[in-house]
């Protein structure tokens, strides 16, 4: 099981009454948990093959990172996160390897203007690293963006 999943899915067995610890999650919600981990998997197995060292380590990190604050969120919102990063996962799956037309896709607009401004600024700074990633040291001396490089 995936590190950081392994000791946050409880079943109804593994839980008694009388102890302080949560109370155990629901079929309905242990089902998202188990997709959310396969997910997970399936994302990072396409980094792997989809992607160049130096933007796998950088993808690698982003994703940790972010299924790591998303591991408690309410269902509402853990639907949503599931289904973008569901699109994500077969976007990688329809690219090779070596295409010349890039990694990824670029946003439309209206995809931009329905970002809150700390998405925005989450957006410009992986733009930025990903960017820094293949530059030389001599030119990575900027500063990271922020929310008004993407407006």
């Amino acid at each position: 099981m995936c590190r950081f999943f392994s000791n946050k899915v409880t079943s109804a067995s593994t839980t008694s009454k009388a102890s302080s610890s949560p109370s155990p999650l629901s079929q309905e919600d242990l089902a998202l948990r188990r997709e959310l981990i396969s997910l997970y998997g399936r994302i990072l197995r396409a980094h792997r093959t989809k992607l160049p060292f130096h933007l796998r380590e950088l993808g690698d990190r982003y994703v940790k990172d972010e299924f790591n604050k998303h591991k408690k969120a309410d269902k509402k919102w853990l639907i949503g996160f599931i289904n973008s990063w569901k699109n994500y996962a077969s976007m990688l799956d329809q690219q090779s390897v070596a295409s010349d037309s890039g990694i990824g896709r670029s946003l439309a607009p209206e995809e931009i203007k329905g970002l809150s401004d700390e998405q925005k600024n989450q957006l410009a700074s992986l733009r930025w690293e990903a960017e820094r990633a293949f530059k030389t040291d001599e030119e990575n001396n900027d500063a990271p963006p922020n929310v008004r490089n993407l407006q």
